[in-house]
């Protein structure tokens, strides 16, 4: 599942995504945003990366970079497709 998933997202390309999934906390969070996304960063490497299982985000709503598991998703919408797990 988490290769799946880690594959979709990069096919993005930079464009825009849904995604949900489980928090560390058991919550359920649901973010748009898109990858590849560099505005205000300064460098240096995301404390997210530790993760080998995390993915990075750019939150449209909230106009920050956000990060989830790839093996916690439970949905997907790429191109008005849908991907349930």
């Amino acid at each position: 599942k988490m290769e799946t998933v880690r594959k979709w997202v990069e096919s993005t390309n930079g464009k825009f995504f849904t995604v949900e999934f489980i928090k560390k906390d058991n919550t359920p969070r649901k973010i748009t945003g898109r990858i590849n996304v560099s505005k205000g960063t300064k460098g240096g490497v995301a404390g997210w990366k530790a993760n080998p299982d995390n993915m990075g985000i750019y939150e449209l709503s909230t106009d920050q970079y956000k990060a989830f598991n790839a093996s916690r998703v439970t949905y997907l919408k790429i191109d008005n497709k849908e991907y349930k797990f």
